[in-house]
C-alpha cells in the first residue's frame, strides 16, 4: 500500500468549450488592460500588479471569472476544502516581452490559499513556468539526481489553466522568442460559506 503524505497538487486543464468565448473577451479588452502595465517588479517585465486592483473583475472578463471558479472548485474538492467558497481576491495580466522572466517567488503574502494562471498568448517556447520543491531535504547534496527532483516545469499553451498552491514557489523561464506572451495570474481566497 502507498499513502501519499505531503504531496503538492498541481491541477491543470484546458479551456476546450470555454475557449473561444474566453479568447474572445480578452481579445476585445486587451488593449485597455496592457495601457495600465508598467514595470513594477525586479524582473523585467511588464504587469498590471498592483495590490488594489483586480483585471478580471475591474474588466469584467465573466467568461474566465466563470471558468475559473469552475475548476477551482475541483481542485478544492480534492485537496479536502470544505464549507468555503472561492473568490478571485486579485488577478493581474503579465507582458513577458523577449527576454523577460520571473524570479523565484510564491503568492503567500496575503490570505491567498490557491493561485493560478491563465495564457491568453504563447508561442509554447517562450518561457516555461518553473515550480520548485518544497522539501528542503531534496535539495541536500546527498541526492546525486536530484535536479530531476528540483523543479517541475509546465511549457505555456494558449487557453491553459493552472492552479497550485499560493505558498508554492515557482519561477518563469526567460522567454527567448520575439513573441510577448500573454498570461492571466490571479490569487483565490475563501468566504464561508455558513457563518
Amino acid at each position: 500500500m502507498i499513502e501519499n503524505w505531503f504531496s503538492t497538487p498541481i491541477y491543470f486543464v484546458y479551456a476546450d468549450k470555454d475557449l473561444e468565448s474566453i479568447q474572445k473577451e480578452i481579445s476585445n479588452k486587451i488593449n485597455a488592460i496592457e495601457d495600465k502595465s508598467c514595470n513594477t517588479w525586479s524582473e523585467k517585465i511588464n504587469t498590471t500588479f498592483d495590490d488594489d486592483k483586480n483585471d478580471i473583475y475591474f474588466f469584467q472578463l465573466k467568461h474566465l471569472q466563470k471558468f475559473i471558479i469552475e475548476h477551482v472548485n475541483l481542485y478544492a474538492e480534492h485537496c479536502g476544502y470544505h464549507g468555503y467558497t472561492p473568490v478571485i481576491s486579485k488577478s493581474w495580466t503579465n507582458f513577458n516581452k523577449p527576454n523577460d522572466f520571473q524570479f523565484s517567488h510564491s503568492h503567500d503574502n496575503d490570505k491567498a490559499i490557491i493561485s493560478g494562471t491563465y495564457y491568453y498568448k504563447t508561442n509554447q517556447n517562450d518561457g516555461d513556468i518553473a515550480f520548485e520543491t518544497p522539501n528542503i531535504l531534496m535539495e541536500a547534496k546527498k541526492f546525486p539526481s536530484r535536479s530531476s527532483f528540483d523543479t517541475v516545469r509546465y511549457s505555456p499553451e494558449i487557453g491553459k489553466l493552472l492552479l497550485f498552491p499560493s505558498w508554492l514557489k515557482h519561477k518563469v523561464q526567460p522567454n527567448q522568442t520575439q513573441d510577448t506572451r500573454i498570461s492571466i495570474s490571479f490569487n483565490i481566497e475563501w468566504s464561508k460559506l455558513y457563518e
